[in-house]
């Protein structure tokens, strides 16, 4: 759907008022002396003061049908303070007690019951085409005026800082204004210099917009100025200074405060990119990466249900009847994976048959876990022995005691099966 501005919406319900009032006359058997047009809105009020021609098609659709219901005579247009206007009623909260009988909205203004001449309203200006038509010329004059005269006081790429550029013409205005060299000099330079160099770099800049159309707001909160112009990188750059280095969206924040151009996203994206502080501070530095846990690490099981395994060592130790030979021992570490329970057992050798031994004691004393993990050490890597184990085993007797025990088989596979970090029991 397309959407309407502020002021086109307040034009429309001027042209339904002035129908509204057609209706009315044609269906209501009272003759009226005068019809008034109340209207809150000035901007309403001023463009049906004027020649619809020099508006764009919608404005001037409108503004023409309500000057042709009044023959060009729009002297029963008035405005009206907002407070005044009863139709806003309908468009903001009343409380009930507020629509009682003597309230403004069924016997209307107090100032509706005294003469004409001490009400508080403001009439439309008269319309004249040949004022309107005076004004357009004098617009257009000066319009070409800016576009003839494209050429700039300052070559604004000699200077890397908007700030820098602003003193500069600054100190020239001094110059002028002290009628001599010495008003070069910082101490001569005011608040008010400033500023006035300021506004003279934004009429030169200005200058070179061929479209532009004056607002006649001194107090503009805004200075509007042309994208690809270098004056304007200049004021980006320095709000992307001032503001701490910041991103595109604190860049352009900051730039709006005062000024407004189009695309303005872009120009402070490109002044982003550009800023090497911004990037050092910014740079994405490089991270540890987390492993892979396993799920069993995360979820609650009972204890040592299941379990990590590892040997450590070798520890020197002597012997207990030869006390001047010595031999190597090592350390088994069970750790339960959820609540980090340690279990430690000792054996005498780095092969398979200790450490069978030593998990034979964990599981006399903890029980048997669930599944084990471990590194893929060669003495815990025991796939050929079970396998060859397995073809001599009576498989129903050793079904009939894993299931007592709790151990889980799967069909016919090992007791002891291998996985890519170490070997998993089933």
């Amino acid at each position: 759907m397309r959407t309407r501005s502020i002021p086109q919406l307040e034009l429309n319900a001027a042209v339904l008022s002035k129908r509204a009032r057609r209706v009315l006359e044609e269906k209501m058997r009272y003759e009226f002396d005068q019809v008034f047009y109340l209207i809150d809105s000035e901007t309403v009020l001023n463009m049906v003061s004027k020649v619809s021609t020099r508006f764009k098609t919608y404005e001037g659709v409108c503004v023409g049908e309500i000057q042709a219901a009044a023959n060009g005579d729009m002297s029963s247009w008035f405005l009206v303070n907002g407070k005044d206007n009863i139709a806003d009623w309908l468009t903001r909260p009343r409380l009930l007690q507020d629509l009682h009988e003597k309230s403004d909205w069924l016997r209307g203004l107090a100032f509706l019951y005294t003469d004409l001449d001490s009400w508080e309203i403001q009439p439309c200006k008269s319309f004249s085409k040949e004022q309107n038509i005076v004004e357009q010329s004098s617009a257009f004059a000066a319009s070409s005026s800016l576009v003839a005269d494209q050429s700039s006081l300052w070559d604004y790429k000699k200077f890397s800082s908007a700030v820098r550029l602003q003193w500069t013409v600054a100190r020239v205005i001094s110059v002028f204004k002290q009628r001599s060299f010495e008003g070069m000099q910082t101490k001569h330079i005011t608040t008010e210099t400033l500023d006035e160099a300021r506004r003279l770099l934004i009429k030169d800049v200005q200058s070179t917009m061929s479209d532009l159309k004056s607002t006649n707001k001194d107090d503009a909160p805004q200075w509007l100025l042309p994208c690809n112009h270098e004056y304007t990188r200049l004021l980006m750059k320095d709000a992307h200074e001032v503001g701490g280095h910041r991103g595109r969206d604190g860049t352009l924040a900051r730039f709006r405060g005062s000024f407004w151009t189009s695309q303005g996203a872009k120009l402070a994206k490109t002044i982003k990119n550009n800023c090497q502080l911004y990037r050092v501070r910014d740079a994405k530095l490089l991270v540890q990466q987390m492993g892979q846990l396993p799920l069993e690490r995360l979820k609650p099981a009972p204890p040592f249900n299941n379990t990590m395994v590892d040997l450590f060592g070798p520890y020197l130790v002597k012997g207990e009847v030869q006390k001047r030979t010595s031999g190597k021992t090592y350390g088994v570490l069970f750790t339960d994976l959820y609540s980090r329970a340690v279990h430690n057992e000792v054996v005498f050798s780095y092969d398979t048959e200790s450490f069978l031994m030593a998990l034979t004691c964990f599981v006399s004393i903890i029980g048997w876990p669930e599944k084990i993990f471990s590194d893929p050490g060669t003495q815990l890597v025991v796939e050929k022995e079970l396998a060859t184990a397995w073809k001599l085993l009576d498989r129903d007797t050793v079904y009939k005691m894993s299931v007592t025990k709790g151990t889980l088989i799967l069909g016919a596979g090992l007791l002891v099966q291998p996985i890519a970090h170490g070997i998993k029991v089933l």
